[in-house]
């Protein structure tokens, strides 16, 4: 008897790429066709959860930790929280990461920053105003 899904999909396998996901992004893809895993979902978050070529989850990675980490780390470290959310290895053996190649990080404002910048901007605006 097979462990292995009747869908036609490999569950231990990976292409050496996928073309439909841009190369701008870095990103974490694993065997699966089922968006709403909870293996994945936990792992991803705040990134949803994509199925790409109908065989294959895929997430974005944080800009911070894929420019932050070498590769080897984060394939690691996503793959170390896949096995503590209880990934199915029945179901998904296998791993690949992509960092973004000529990506600009993208323009995030949070609360803080904006916060920051408004203060900032008072500040100048005061000590001209005493001149």
């Amino acid at each position: 008897m097979s462990t292995q899904p009747d869908n036609g999909c490999p569950p231990a396998s990976m292409p050496g790429d996928f073309p439909s996901i841009p190369n701008n992004l870095s990103w974490v893809a694993i065997p699966g066709q089922n968006a709403s895993v909870p293996w994945m979902v936990n792992c991803c978050e705040p990134y949803a959860v994509h199925v790409v070529e109908k065989c294959w989850l895929w997430c974005e990675v944080d800009v911070d930790v894929a420019n932050g980490a070498s590769n080897s780390v984060v394939s690691n470290g996503f793959s170390a929280c896949l096995v503590a959310n209880k990934r199915n290895l029945n179901e998904s053996n296998g791993l690949m990461y992509h960092k973004a190649t000529n990506a600009a990080p993208p323009l995030r404002v949070s609360l803080l920053h904006a916060v920051v910048a408004a203060l900032a901007t008072s500040v100048v605006v005061a000590m001209t105003s005493v001149v």
